[in-house]
């Protein structure tokens, strides 16, 4: 049953233009969307958590892209959470001036459920709709597949994280706890390693409010790391294979390639592209006489969050400079 894709919602407007929760909803008034004025099919049953659906099926400009019950269910879950611990939560508000509607906000926090996969250009004109408005938000997710220590994290994921913070917050529906995985550092475009935290929702916005924004230290990958990516890249048995072409411009063994890349630095999270890959274009730009900024430039590519702006260009500058000074070239 969770695989339905429909615009459900959990409150509706009744006929004195009066928010009403679905748990509290009669069968015997008639409802409306506050954005369409659509009237709302009403269901509730035993098995499902009660919500009110569009009979057209519609969904609204800038509004997700389907809710499943899934999402309703952890979404009246943490509605009910916080009614326990703060006064002002407000259950699907409808923000009218950005015709908006996130999932929770307490006080001036707003909260924003995303189980399913979403278009990157939603989580962040949502994004920046509600921090218009005085709103911080907190996209929340499910837990990401974890192998070996390793997290992999989809766009959405990703999207979703606090680069600032390197925190993403998830939701685990078994334990109804929240899971924050924090410092998490790049490996790969999709592979991290961070730590794991649990605790209960009543904790969140203590955690938020109290979460470092810095990191200022510099991951080395592992030699055994290193090796078995560039292992990986022999495997594609391509001439064309761009690490193996610098690799062999460069006329570096395996030792020196383990020796002078790898290197992590904390802007390296802004960034899909192997830190091993733009640090030997790096150091073929020094090879050159060239600028290494202007070749980066060309193979960097950026790794995208809720939050759109984001000195890409500066971050760039910064990595690099850091990256030089551990050469001693700068």
């Amino acid at each position: 049953m969770y695989h339905d894709e429909v615009k459900l919602m959990l409150t509706a407007m009744n006929e004195q233009n009066k928010q009403v929760v679905a748990t509290h909803a009669s069968r015997f008034e008639r409802y409306h969307c506050p954005i369409c004025k659509e009237f709302l099919v009403l269901k509730q049953g035993a098995k499902v958590t009660p919500h009110f659906a569009h009979p057209s099926g519609k969904i609204h400009l800038n509004q997700k892209g389907g809710e499943t019950l899934q999402h309703l269910h952890m979404k009246q879950w943490l509605y009910e959470t916080f009614k326990k611990h703060y006064d002002d939560v407000k259950l699907e508000p409808y923000l009218q001036s950005i015709k908006q509607i996130p999932d929770i906000t307490v006080n001036q926090w707003a909260i924003e459920i995303q189980l399913s996969p979403i278009k990157l250009e939603t989580i962040q004109s949502r994004t920046t709709g509600l921090n218009q408005l005085g709103y911080q938000v907190v996209w929340v997710t499910e837990v990401p597949r974890c192998r070996n220590g390793i997290y992999y994290l989809t766009q959405r994921h990703q999207a979703c994280m606090n680069p600032l913070t390197r925190t993403l917050y998830c939701l685990n529906e078994k334990t109804e706890k929240i899971h924050a995985l924090s410092k998490m550092i790049p490996l790969a475009s999709k592979s991290f390693i961070g730590q794991s935290q649990t605790f209960s929702v009543g904790q969140l916005f203590e955690r938020l409010s109290t979460t470092s924004h810095q990191m200022t230290v510099v991951h080395k990958l592992s030699q055994a790391y290193i090796e078995n990516y560039l292992t990986q890249c022999r495997r594609k048995n391509s001439v064309l294979e761009p690490h193996l072409s610098l690799i062999y411009q460069l006329q570096y063994t395996d030792t020196q390639v383990i020796k002078l890349t790898g290197f992590v630095f904390p802007e390296q999270i802004y960034f899909l592209t192997h830190p091993i890959y733009w640090q030997l274009t790096v150091l073929k730009a020094l090879h050159n006489g060239g600028l290494p900024a202007t070749a980066v430039t060309k193979i960097l590519k950026p790794r995208h969050f809720a939050y759109k702006n984001v000195n890409y260009h500066k971050l760039m500058n910064t990595m690099i400079h850091s990256y030089l000074k551990l050469l001693h070239v700068a």
